[in-house]
């Protein structure tokens, strides 16, 4: 792990130079400093930085020695941990009450709230535009955590590495069995276990919790993106669903699916199939096919593959990652368009556009909350007439 030491600067210069984080690989002169007695890691896969919300720490979450941080890794499957204060509170966006702190108190903790949160949004944003360059970001609390701060920031360097499809593994069996395996002898006693964590724990941390995103949706840049001004409540109204499809033979085409009803541009086709759905993640995707080269008689076990390859797909959003093929809907029955022109369904557009991709698409509660939603809902991309094929 690493950590570098508080700021000795006053806060305008902090907010001078959080204005454009260093691109130049060079590490901080405090990070060989005598007061650290730390020589500087030039080659980090993983880091932990335990940023208290004192006045002193706010070096701790500002941008310019998190792009410190992101030089020394980027040529690793690297990731970064930062337990980092406390999450919002519903009152704050719901309510509007005033907090009972002091009024010092609650200045030192909302200026350290507020760059924290900067420190969240800049951390997958990209480099060109002035982000820190990580592939994914989240979060997740640890309420047993209590009293000291039960918040984590948790940034992967590579989308398709194996650090992050770890972390989404979707089976507690797995968490639970790695403990039993790497855990130091030391550990495997019941006094030195882990305290809070575990396999069925391990999955809370892969879907924050509500309020980042009612946060998010209530504070900028999420307040002004589609996923929270069109998507969440398009998604909360049933009159923007539009369930009734039917499955029609084509001489040429076999299997086709149509349009019941009308249905209005930007309504949801066939949602339900985000209910039956299977899905594997990329490790068990992977186990899956070593098992078939491995016993290539037990067809079954083939023919479970190709029920994914032929009427399933591949995807990777926030949260999620791996194979998914419908049970029972509808959906799984839709041909491809042969021309743009033909194509009237499509991704959800509110989950992943915005006017800052930087910020939309590589961090966002609301998509880390419906990771395996984002990637099978479909909605109209014009209107379609009753008795239309869907494509």
């Amino acid at each position: 792990s690493s950590s570098a030491p508080s700021s000795s600067e006053d806060d305008d210069d902090d907010d001078e130079e959080e204005e454009s984080p260093l691109p130049e690989c060079e590490a901080p002169p405090e990070a060989t400093s005598a007061e650290t007695g730390n020589e500087w890691d030039y080659d980090m896969e993983v880091v932990f930085v335990d940023a208290d919300m004192s006045p002193d720490s706010t070096s701790y979450i500002s941008t310019v020695l998190h792009s410190y941080l992101h030089c020394y890794m980027e040529e690793a499957d690297g990731v970064l941990v930062i337990n980092a204060g406390y999450p919002p509170t519903i009152d704050e966006f719901v309510f509007g009450e005033e907090t009972n702190m002091d009024e010092e108190d609650e200045l030192v903790t909302d200026n350290w709230s507020s760059r924290r949160d900067t420190l969240m949004h800049q951390l997958a944003r990209e480099l060109e535009i002035k982000g820190i360059g990580y592939d994914i970001a989240t979060m997740y609390d640890e309420p047993f955590a209590a009293p000291l701060p039960p918040t984590f920031l948790i940034a992967f360097m590579q989308q398709e590495g194996e650090v992050y499809q770890r972390f989404l593994r979707r089976n507690p069996a797995a968490i639970d069995l790695d403990l039993a395996s790497k855990l130091h002898p030391a550990a495997t006693t019941p006094r030195h276990q882990t305290l809070y964590y575990d396999g069925p724990t391990h999955l809370s941390y892969t879907r924050p919790s509500r309020i980042w995103e009612t946060w998010y949706c209530a504070t900028p840049p999420g307040k002004y993106l589609e996923s929270c001004t069109t998507f969440l409540p398009d998604l909360k109204n049933g009159k923007k669903h539009t369930p009734r499809t039917v499955v029609k033979k084509d001489p040429v085409k076999g299997r086709s699916l149509f349009a019941v009803d009308d249905i209005p541009e930007g309504n949801f086709v066939g949602s339900e199939d985000a209910v039956w759905n299977m899905n594997l993640d990329r490790i068990e995707w992977q186990a899956l096919n070593e098992f078939v080269d491995m016993f290539p008689d037990a067809k079954m076990y083939a023919q479970l593959r190709d029920l994914f390859l032929v009427y399933g797909y591949e995807f990777t959003t926030i949260g999620a990652s791996g194979w998914s093929v419908s049970l029972a809907a509808n959906n799984t029955m839709t041909n491809h368009a042969c021309t743009p022109e033909d194509k009237n369904v499509g991704a959800t557009r509110g989950m992943f556009n915005g006017t800052d991709v930087g910020y939309s698409a590589n961090f966002s509660p609301v998509i880390a909350r419906r990771a395996e939603m984002a990637s099978v809902l479909v909605v109209a991309l014009r209107d379609i007439k009753a008795g239309e094929e869907i494509m």
